[in-house]
């Protein structure tokens, strides 16, 4: 994937974490451009790094067991902090809505863009490095058009004119 930002608000992730910085990339480049795809894509992220969280603990769920199921048994095992359940369960309804009511705000995806950014980092602290310290949040700034259209199609046409004389 070519990137379309200079950095990542990611990219702390991705020594250990490849994946997850893939994505949060993806989620991040696209907040403006397709809000719902940066929903979902965070929503994945949650996904992975509850997964990641059972494996790295040893524990076992139910094949069939849902997105809230699974950060249940993290909270009641102790392994999450109230924060952390809360960032999660937000961005599981947000990915659901998302996904089945076709949500496409701007303004959520950036919201919970930097929700998913704290998770993130969390998750690296606890179980990447211990001696990971968090860079400050950069908001992601909507990307001005590399070209304006109709500049040149009015240079276009002005070549035209000029080879029919």
């Amino acid at each position: 994937m070519q990137s379309l930002v200079e950095t990542s608000n990611f990219d702390f992730l991705k020594s250990g974490f490849p994946d997850l910085a893939e994505i949060g990339e993806f989620a991040e480049n696209y907040v403006f451009s397709d809000p719902n795809g940066s929903l979902y894509k965070i929503g994945v992220m949650g996904e992975i790094i509850v997964e990641q969280i059972m494996k790295f603990e040893y524990l076992r769920c139910p094949y069939d067991a849902t997105q809230y199921n699974k950060i249940e048994i993290l909270k009641n095992e102790g392994l999450l902090p109230e924060n952390i359940v809360s960032i999660l369960h937000s961005i599981r309804m947000r990915r659901n809505h998302a996904v089945h009511e076709r949500e496409n705000s701007v303004t959520l995806a950036k919201g919970l863009l930097k929700k998913a950014y704290e998770l993130c980092n969390w998750f690296m602290e606890v179980y990447g490095s211990w001696d990971y310290k968090a860079l400050p949040y950069s908001e992601p700034q909507q990307k001005e058009k590399a070209e304006d259209y109709q500049e040149i199609f009015e240079e276009q046409n002005q070549r035209i004119d000029a080879l029919e004389k």
